[in-house]
């Protein structure tokens, strides 16, 4: 049987909690949870993309998918301490790592900065916002 979502999504918002200088509970936007930013104060927003299964040699059922949090900041404020912040998340999911023995942790990565909430409105010049994606892929393994 494999590991589900919900399994997944807890290892990672149990090692987020970990990162020194990350928003506050009130300031992240989990999945399927309503929530509006606050102007001027950093949040994040979490995204699971779960992928294929697959068996391995051994008799492993394996899934593969991302996990992705976007931290925020207000347009015009200090990028280094927002690097800062984006890296250190990085850092707390070192690839080879294992979450609660259920999740190992292939690649970690920050990705380029654009201003907006969303690809779609990348480059926006309306937005309040300037976003840095930090993305976290990932094996779940059970044994059959």
């Amino acid at each position: 049987m494999s590991i589900s979502n919900k399994d997944v999504r807890a290892q990672f918002r149990y090692k987020i909690e970990t990162v020194v200088g990350i928003p506050n509970e009130e300031n992240r936007a989990w999945e399927n949870k309503v929530f509006e930013p606050k102007k001027g104060t950093p949040w994040l927003r979490e995204k699971l993309l779960r992928g294929d299964e697959r068996q391995s040699a051994n008799g492993e059922l394996q899934a593969v998918g991302i996990c992705q949090f976007d931290y925020f900041v207000p347009i015009d404020s200090a990028i280094y301490d927002a690097e800062e912040i984006a890296d250190a998340i990085k850092d707390a999911f070192p690839p080879g790592s294992v979450l609660g023995g259920l999740v190992r942790i292939e690649r970690s990565r920050v990705l380029s900065g654009t201003k907006g909430i969303s690809d779609l409105q990348q480059e926006s010049s309306s937005s309040p916002w300037y976003r840095i994606p930090i993305r976290i892929e990932y094996i779940t393994f059970s044994i059959n």
